[in-house]
């Protein structure tokens, strides 16, 4: 396996010592910065999320950025790629500013401690972590974000299925439209 793998699978295992064997070890000013529950976010959607081959046209150079997108993990960084992508290709396609918004959405649930967010069929369905023992469970964060979804209701359901939890948020017109419907679970910082 390659270095950057590495690192992923042995930083996962540390995060899940410390929320299991080692908890105790951690107190509570420790803990703070260990406040994310989820390490990624997978994405998935139906909604055409991409650079579009009339926006650039060379496949070469479309990988090139689809890696540099793959590296962005700050609002910062994405507004950086947007200003080069606008400075060298032109005004943004419908195609690639969905692209863009599916980041936002993907950092967004994961910070609301979600594993997997599928935007298909008009529907968001957010998986939340998927251990039901995760310390992600007894936090104020989460519920927070469970008087929430109940307060705005309309739209906005929980379902669980085989000790899975996730959330359903519908009507979705489009990636940004998701993006937005979430914003409103965040919590106020």
């Amino acid at each position: 396996i390659g270095f950057e793998m590495y690192q992923k699978i042995l930083n996962e295992a540390l995060q899940e010592l410390r929320e299991t064997e080692f908890k105790t070890l951690f107190d509570e000013r420790t803990s703070d910065q260990f406040t994310s529950y989820v390490n990624e976010c997978v994405f998935e959607s139906d909604f055409e999320v991409r650079l579009p081959d009339t926006y650039v046209n060379q496949v070469a150079e479309r990988l090139s950025l689809y890696q540099a997108m793959d590296n962005l993990k700050t609002e910062a960084e994405l507004d950086a790629f947007k200003r080069d992508l606008i400075d060298r290709f032109g005004p943004i396609p419908k195609a690639g500013k969905e692209l863009l918004f599916s980041f936002q959405l993907r950092w967004l649930a994961q910070s609301l401690g979600m594993e997997r967010v599928v935007v298909k069929s008009g529907k968001l369905v957010g998986s939340f972590i998927s251990n039901p023992q995760s310390p992600f469970y007894e936090t104020e964060q989460f519920t927070i974000l469970l008087h929430r979804i109940t307060a705005l209701g309309n739209g906005y359901r929980l379902v669980q299925k085989e000790e899975k939890l996730r959330l359903v948020i519908e009507p979705i017109a489009h990636i940004k439209d998701a993006f937005e419907k979430l914003q409103v679970l965040k919590a106020d910082d």
